[in-house]
C-alpha cells in the first residue's frame, strides 16, 4: 500500500502551517475571528500542538517538554510534539485525543474527540524497545470519528474516513469508509459518485419560487 500523504519538511515555517489550520476553522465576521482567537478550545490547543513541535524541531526539548506538560494538563489530551501533523489541522471536541510521538499525518486531518493514534504492544512491553511495532501514518484528507483507535505500524490511505469507536490495526487504501471491531471497509468514496449524489438530491428537490 502506498502511502499518498503530501511530503512536508521537519523545519516547514509554524506561521505557515498555523495559517493553512486557521484556513479549516473558517471563522465568519469580525466576531467569529475574536470568538476563535479567544474562547475556542479546539483551536487552543491546535496552537499548543504547532507550538511545542516547533519548539521540538528547533531543539529546545526541555522547554518542549515543560508547554507538551501542561497542555496536557489543560486540554486533557496527549498530542505528543515529536508527532508529525501536516498543515490543515482540524480539532472538534479535542478531549482525551492520544496521538503517539511516531505518528505521521499528512494534509488536512480532521480529528475527533477519544481518538488514538499509537503502537500496540503490551504493557508489559513498555519497557523494552525490542518489541516497538511503529506508529501510524495517514494520508491526506483523513475524518477521524469519535473514539477510533489506529494501531501499530500501519498506512491508512488518502481520503479516509474511520467510523467512530473502529479499532483499526491493519491498512487502510485511499478513498474508503472503514469502520467497526475490527475496521472492516464499509464503501468507497469516490468524488465523482458523492457529486453525482448531491446532483440527483437537487433536481429531486422541490421548486419554490417564493422568496423565504
Amino acid at each position: 500500500l502506498a502511502l499518498h500523504a503530501s511530503p512536508f519538511t521537519l523545519h516547514e515555517n509554524m506561521f505557515e502551517l498555523i495559517k493553512a489550520d486557521y484556513a479549516r476553522y473558517r471563522p465568519e465576521g469580525f466576531r467569529g475571528r475574536i470568538y476563535l482567537w479567544l474562547f475556542n478550545f479546539d483551536w487552543h490547543q491546535v496552537i499548543a500542538y504547532r507550538w511545542c513541535s516547533f519548539l521540538n524541531r528547533h531543539r529546545w526539548r526541555t522547554t518542549a517538554r515543560f508547554f507538551g506538560y501542561w497542555s496536557r494538563i489543560y486540554f486533557g489530551s496527549d498530542i505528543s510534539w515529536k508527532a508529525r501533523i501536516g498543515p490543515g489541522l482540524y480539532i472538534s471536541h479535542g478531549v482525551n485525543i492520544v496521538i503517539g510521538s511516531g505518528a505521521r499525518v499528512g494534509r488536512n486531518l480532521t480529528i475527533l474527540n477519544g481518538v488514538t493514534l499509537g503502537q500496540k504492544r503490551r504493557i508489559e512491553d513498555w519497557k523494552g524497545e525490542q518489541n516497538e511495532d511503529g506508529y501510524p501514518e495517514i494520508g491526506d484528507d483523513a475524518y477521524l470519528g469519535t473514539g477510533c483507535k489506529i494501531l501499530g505500524g500501519i498506512k491508512v490511505g488518502r481520503n479516509v474516513t474511520i467510523g467512530a469507536n473502529a479499532v483499526v490495526t491493519k491498512d487502510v487504501p485511499d478513498d474508503v469508509i472503514a469502520a467497526g471491531v475490527p475496521a472492516r471497509i464499509l464503501r468507497e468514496r469516490e468524488a465523482s459518485t458523492r457529486q453525482e449524489s448531491l446532483s440527483r438530491e437537487v433536481a429531486k428537490a422541490p421548486r419554490n419560487d417564493r422568496a423565504l
